[in-house]
């Protein structure tokens, strides 16, 4: 999914690891879009975990140390935080979509 979102045209991004511990995810990348500044989030979740289930039902994930959520959409076990101004947002939901 990282790869074939840098492909996209007129996208060029620097990615981190984020703190996917901290949502109860076992991995997770922030892709920065370097000439926008706009941050998009993509973790990857058991599919049996609480946590996923969690925001599969509200569609949030749930940072439980600092009580905080945040609006996710969520497709096979991953969730993905993307800024209505993420350049090709259209482009990456549709790759998102398609993750197995």
């Amino acid at each position: 999914f990282v790869t074939k979102v840098g492909e996209l045209d007129g996208l060029t991004l620097t990615k981190e690891t984020a703190f996917y511990e901290m949502v109860g995810a076992k991995n997770g990348y922030k892709l920065t879009d370097k000439d926008t500044g706009e941050v998009m989030e993509i973790y990857a979740f058991d599919k049996a975990s609480d946590a996923y289930k969690k925001a599969e039902t509200d569609q949030k994930l749930t940072i439980e140390s600092m009580s905080y959520s945040f609006d996710v959409k969520t497709s096979n076990g991953y969730a993905i935080l993307l800024p209505e101004n993420f350049p090709q947002k259209d482009a990456v939901l549709g790759l998102f979509n398609t993750l197995q």
